[in-house]
């Protein structure tokens, strides 16, 4: 009975043990003194958040040449120590321009909001935040200087690959998570397209950023279909703009980059011209 009641112990220490050696590490983007408390969301913020750091750690295989699984930085066949190599810091900030996308083969850009009920209360306030704001993410595919097709809108799939595919038009807001996505995968996007544009709009009329709550653009590393955040962009809610051009994602050689714009605007609701132009700024 004695030996029974230890084994779970021995389990779950060993498990503990192999969680601590393939766990992702993380750091702080920014000085500690830079972020604050929201205990209403119960959520660690920054006071001005635009830059997340991360290390992703890379498969591992044993350097005597065996193929066998690696448990707790050992190999199963020859039971050599491997020490677990980890990526280089990839970190996305307006200022500091366009990061390689090295070993990162699908990216995805969404956008969330919550509906508002603006300045009425009650019934009212009620029946606005049911019906919720439309609000578009948008990724414009650039060949040269001309925007050549789009995925949004009623465009989800503009080349017919899955390449660059969107997830659909959510109209309320009240989904759970981003509202909004679009999935590129770089190795199945034509030789064709040079660069793309995503642009987060309140494109339809009757659409505003006032009418919605909490709006957020983010970026992530969808590489192995784990996605990781590496971006997150809150827009002022100062202003009376209802466009803002996200991030674009270049060609550079045979690879990918992908710089962080956060570039607001307004636009003529409904024309898509003008979407078209303002993307292009």
């Amino acid at each position: 009975m004695a030996s029974c009641r230890r084994r779970p112990s021995m389990c779950c220490s060993r498990v503990r043990s192999w969680w601590r050696s393939t766990r992702p590490t993380r750091e702080a983007a920014q000085p500690s003194d830079s972020y604050r408390n929201d205990h209403s969301t119960m959520v660690v913020q920054l006071q001005q958040p635009c830059a997340v750091r991360y290390r992703r750690r890379r498969k591992t295989q044993c350097t005597n040449g065996c193929s066998a699984r690696v448990f707790r930085n050992t190999c199963a066949a020859c039971r050599s120590e491997i020490a677990c190599s980890v990526d280089a810091m990839i970190t996305l900030k307006k200022e500091d321009g366009a990061a390689d996308l090295n070993g990162i083969t699908k990216l995805t850009v969404g956008v969330s909001w919550d509906p508002s009920g603006g300045t009425s209360g009650g019934a009212l306030g009620i029946l606005r935040r049911k019906r919720g704001v439309d609000l578009d993410l948008i990724a414009i595919l650039m060949q040269g200087s001309e925007p050549v097709r789009f995925a949004g809108l009623d465009s989800l799939d503009p080349l017919g690959n899955g390449s660059v595919q969107h997830t659909g038009d959510e109209q309320t807001g009240a989904a759970t998570g981003d509202d909004e996505s679009v999935h590129v995968t770089f190795a199945n996007v034509p030789g064709g397209i040079d660069a793309i544009i995503f642009v987060a709009a309140a494109f339809k009329k009757g659409s505003s950023f006032e009418k919605a709550n909490n709006i957020s653009f983010k970026v992530y590393d969808a590489t192995g279909g784990a996605a990781q955040q590496v971006a997150d962009i809150w827009p002022s809610l100062l202003g009376a703009d209802n466009a803002n051009a996200v991030a674009r994602a270049f060609r550079s050689g045979d690879s990918w980059q992908l710089e962080v714009l956060n570039r607001k605007g307004k636009i003529k609701q409904g024309d898509k011209q003008a979407l078209l132009r303002f993307a292009m700024a």
